[in-house]
């Protein structure tokens, strides 16, 4: 076994002598900005040092944020192997093909969410489309910036034949190699969804009775409808939408962009990789501090985890009573109207 190097450093940072001692030989040869213009020379040159000391912290900051990303890429692929045989477990060894052998674990798992289940979960169909989760994984993008995409495997199910949903999310470009990394929201993508006739869950339709004699057909059209799978069609807000929305609609637009980041990054370092625990509803205290902020002044009521999610078949039984999860804040919430679907 060879032995490990150890990781390498910039330079040793001056010590507390160096600097002044050698302010005498430091140069401004750059343009001055205002305030340090305003400064005696001496003052300048002590500007100067401190200005040295902090690129040497800047080069280890920046030396920091490769090892992290160099650490963060060597232990997901170690707990890669993990994941896929928990997928084994629920897919390949349940005792009939085309089922999980735990029904509806990742439905249950992202409603027991409080998070996710607010922001994303609208309709007892969507807790039923998502019974047919198979398995949901994280996958990180090592092309320069960087990122992740979530993919969201499904069982063959009556709303849509695709077998994957995918979603990515890239970190922001930056010339500053020592800041964190953050989500560019501009660079979200979703994917589409080639869905049924009759069972698209993200618009309803309207029908309006022509006025006039006749048996004329009503007039239809469809409206956008809130469900998960809007998920998928990421907001997003371009240079030419600056001039056709108002200041409320831009700050909107921004608060969406914001929320769907946060729920891209709660499916990667919380549900993906903890979802026995967000299954059997010990995830209490992942979502501690968005319990706080959503609790009012009197003490909230204990929330209940989602029930166990009944055995799907071939279609949905519109005769079988909702399944929990849609709890917000402890009681039974009350039904939701339901889309017409397309």
């Amino acid at each position: 076994m060879s032995e490990s190097k150890p990781p390498t450093t910039p330079d040793e940072p001056e010590t507390a002598e160096q600097p002044v001692a050698a302010m005498a030989s430091l140069s401004l040869q750059e343009p001055l900005n205002p305030v340090v213009a305003a400064l005696p020379e001496d003052q300048q040159q002590r500007l100067a040092a401190m200005r040295s000391l902090e690129a040497q912290v800047v080069a280890l900051e920046t030396q920091m944020m490769q090892e992290k990303r160099e650490i963060e890429l060597k232990y997901h692929a170690l707990m890669d192997p993990f994941a896929a045989d928990r997928r084994k477990i629920l897919v390949d060894d349940a005792p009939e093909e085309g089922k999980l052998s735990i029904p509806g674990f990742w439905g249950r798992a992202i409603q027991n969410s409080r998070s996710i289940s607010k922001a994303l979960i609208h309709s007892e169909k969507d807790s039923i489309a998502l019974s047919y989760l198979s398995d949901v994984r994280c996958v990180l993008l090592t092309d320069a910036p960087g990122g992740f995409r979530l993919e969201f495997e499904f069982l063959p199910n009556p709303f849509f034949t695709n077998s994957v949903l995918t979603k990515s999310y890239q970190y922001c470009e930056s010339n500053c190699s020592h800041e964190a990394e953050e989500v560019d929201g501009d660079l979200t993508e979703g994917c589409s969804i080639d869905w049924q006739v009759g069972k698209n869950l993200t618009v309803k339709v309207k029908k309006k009775k022509r006025s006039g004699r006749g048996n004329m057909a009503p007039i239809t059209k469809t409206e956008p409808c809130e469900t998960f799978f809007n998920f998928f069609n990421p907001p997003t807000l371009d240079d030419d939408m600056f001039e056709d929305l108002d200041d409320d609609e831009i700050e909107q637009l921004e608060d969406r962009m914001q929320e769907d980041m946060e729920m891209g990054e709660l499916f990667r370092y919380t549900v993906i990789p903890h979802a026995v625990k967000y299954f059997v509803g010990d995830n209490s205290s992942d979502e501690e501090s968005d319990s706080e902020s959503d609790s009012d002044e009197s003490d909230p009521e204990p929330t209940e985890p989602a029930q166990p999610m009944a055995e799907h078949t071939d279609a949905p039984n519109p005769h079988a009573p909702p399944p929990s999860g849609f709890d917000k804040g402890g009681g039974q919430e009350e039904a939701q109207p339901e889309c017409k679907q397309q």
